[in-house]
């Protein structure tokens, strides 16, 4: 009895020393810099022109590199729910208005809640 108890005991031992390994080998992600995190800055809200209702995400570039940003909006209101993404390129802020864009999605009434998230990488120039 006391062979199975030993053996068990070692296994444990080589489990836990091939995780502890494979933890150290483990590469760490790069944290994003500040100044690549605050490059893009951003607004939104709901707009009404005429009798149409929008969602509109407005981004700057506050960096010189060029940024690419996918933004992905949805909406839910009172009449009913709308969704859609973008792509915006944007160029360095010493380009003055090149450096701001925005993204409007059409829906039914201006209010309700809205959730909008953003992916952008830096692109050559």
């Amino acid at each position: 009895m006391m062979p199975s108890i030993r053996c068990l005991a070692v296994a444990a031992a080589a489990l836990f020393a091939a995780g502890a390994a494979l933890a150290d080998n483990a590469a760490p992600k790069p944290a994003a810099t500040p100044e690549k995190k605050n490059c893009i800055a951003d607004a939104g809200g709901f707009k009404t022109e005429g009798r149409r209702h929008f969602y509109e995400v407005a981004l700057e570039n506050k960096c010189e590199q060029r940024v690419k940003c996918t933004v992905y909006i949805s909406v839910s209101t009172a009449r009913g729910d709308a969704r859609g993404h973008r792509t915006l390129l944007l160029a360095g802020k010493s380009a003055g208005e090149r450096a701001k864009k925005s993204s409007r999605l059409s829906v039914k009434e201006a209010g309700g809640m809205a959730q909008v998230s953003r992916e952008c990488k830096t692109v050559g120039k």
